[in-house]
Formats: structure tokens, sequence, C-alpha cells
């Protein structure tokens, strides 16, 4: 139990006793409201979805003027894939929480309806540039941390990277200052631009820096983009062939070495593309049955679509 709310409990109980009843009241809702969100903290934490659905809802329930109900409301039902609900979600709150225009709560709900607009995007495309306009006018707003702005670049980053509009994202990295001096994600940025753009000797730079950072699934597109940029240039004569085999030998080796160890579902991910785009569809498919159902089905579409002849 929190220090906080067991701070609460003492207080409700002192004001009783100096009958005191609707400040003992006050304080025990606020006491219930912490209850249930330690509660809905944990459910999350065990992975026990249900429970934490319902969980967000009793703090509803309890109150429904406080955006932090809201919020772990929202936050579950994306887990959940429920976007249709969490949008109205974020609309009730925007009517109902007396706290919405608090900084934070303002930064959350922008962050929020970002999200609802990336889960449309695969639909269309459009609303990248809804989740954009987001973010600019996010960042318009005084106050905001460098924390704040650095995750608002990072997120139109990602959103051009996602757009294929490589260049504009390079632009934007070139003048990105990482707020902790780590650079190892604009780095691995930086490596998924140049793949995306095919340039051979800017994929390798980078890939060589990330693959010495610390971020498993960063570690893994890099050995893997290594070894896909090489063998598609190989095969259009632009490096050697060797050049090529040697990263994808080297990728698939390590890969496979950490899929053995670890059991990691993107090790795998990334070795099944390998074993794709080098024509080892009979050991792909026998690989993609071992992943979950969500990634057998985005690998088995990659799968269909990949032109096996270059």
């Amino acid at each position: 139990m929190s220090e906080t709310l067991l701070n609460l409990l003492e207080t409700a109980s002192i004001k009783f006793t100096n009958r005191e009843f609707e400040q003992s009241s006050n304080l025990y809702k606020k006491a219930l409201f912490e209850l249930l969100i330690e509660n809905h903290k944990l459910y999350m934490a065990t992975q026990d979805l249900e429970g934490a659905e319902i969980s967000a809802k009793q703090l509803l329930t309890l109150d429904r003027n406080l955006f932090e109900g809201y919020q772990r409301y929202f936050q579950i039902l994306i887990v959940m894939s429920k976007f249709n609900i969490a949008e109205q979600v974020i609309a009730k709150a925007e009517e109902n929480a007396i706290d919405i225009n608090e900084l934070k709560n303002i930064v959350d709900i922008a962050f929020d309806k970002i999200l609802i607009e990336l889960s449309k995007a695969t639909e269309n495309s459009s609303h990248f540039d809804n989740a954009l306009s987001l973010l600019d006018d996010l960042n318009s707003k005084s106050g905001l941390s460098p924390e704040i702005k650095e995750a608002i670049s990072f997120s139109k980053i990602e959103i051009y990277i996602k757009q294929e509009n490589y260049h504009e994202a390079l632009d934007l990295l070139s003048k990105f200052t990482p707020v902790n001096g780590d650079d190892e994600r604009p780095n691995y940025l930086k490596l998924t631009c140049y793949a995306g753009l095919d340039d051979y000797d800017n994929t390798i730079k980078y890939a060589t820096k990330v693959e010495k950072g610390k971020t498993d699934f960063f570690i893994y597109f890099a050995k893997y983009s290594k070894a896909f940029v090489s063998y598609k240039l190989s095969r259009h004569g632009l490096i050697f062939p060797s050049l090529a085999e040697n990263f994808y030998s080297e990728a698939v080796m390590f890969l496979k070495e950490v899929c053995r160890k670890t059991n990691d579902v993107f090790a795998y991910m990334f070795l099944i593309r390998l074993y794709i785009e080098n024509n080892k569809q009979a050991i792909a498919k026998e690989l993609i049955n071992k992943l979950p159902l969500e990634l057998q089905i985005e690998l088995d579409k990659y799968f269909a679509s990949y032109n096996f002849e270059g």
C-alpha cells in the first residue's frame, strides 16, 4: 500500500473522529481512487488486461471529473486494440474532466489523439498528416519540458519514416540533439532512413554504430539492414556478391544464436525476413509458424508480396 494511500486513510479517520463527516467522506473517496489506481497498475504489470480494463472503468465510475481515470482507461483500450472506444473515451475526457487544461493532461491528450490518428493511417494515409498537425500544435504550447519537446521530435521523425519521407526525417534528425546525450535512437532512425533509401554507404556506417548499442531490437535491425541492403545492391551489380554474402551469413548466424538462446520473437522476425529475401522460402515458412499469430499474419503478407526475382 502506497504512502499516499496510507496518509489519506489516516487523515480521513481523524476527520471522521472529529465529526467532520463531509471532509472525511471526500478523503475516503480519494483513498479509494488511489487504491483503484494501485490495482490498475498491478493488473497492467501482470498483463491481466481484463482486470486492468475493469479497474479503469471503476475509476471513472468513482470520479468522472478527473482526467487520470480517462487516461488509464484509454491506455488499456489501446493495448487491447479497441481504438474506436478509446477515441470516445478521450472525447468524454475533454467534455467532463475538470483538470483537462493542466499542461501534463494537455500533453497526454495530444499524444492520445496522435495514437488514434496513427491507428487509422493504415486505411487512409491522410491520418499521418493529421498526426503531424497535432504534433505541431502541441509543440507551440508554452512551458513544455525538453523531454516533451524531444518526444514530439521523435514522433514526427517516426511518422515521416512511416510515410517513407526519409529526406524530411533526415533533415529533422540533422537538427536534433538528444536531451540525455544518448544518440542510440537517433542513429537507429538514421539507419532506418538510409536503408529505406538504399544508401549503402550510410546504411553500413550507421548499422555499425547501432549494433554496438544496448537495445536488442535496434541491434537486430542493424544486422538485418546490412545484409538486406548489400544483398539488394549486389543483385543489381552495384557491389560484389561476396561482400553481400558475408553480411548475410553474419546476420543469419547472429540472429539464429539469439533465437536459440532467448526465443526472442523480433530476432525470429528479422531472421525470417532474411530467409524470405534470399529465396529460402521453406525455412522461412517453418519459422513463421513458431511466431504469435499477429506476426504470422504480417510475415505471411510479406512472404506473399515479396518479389523473389529482385
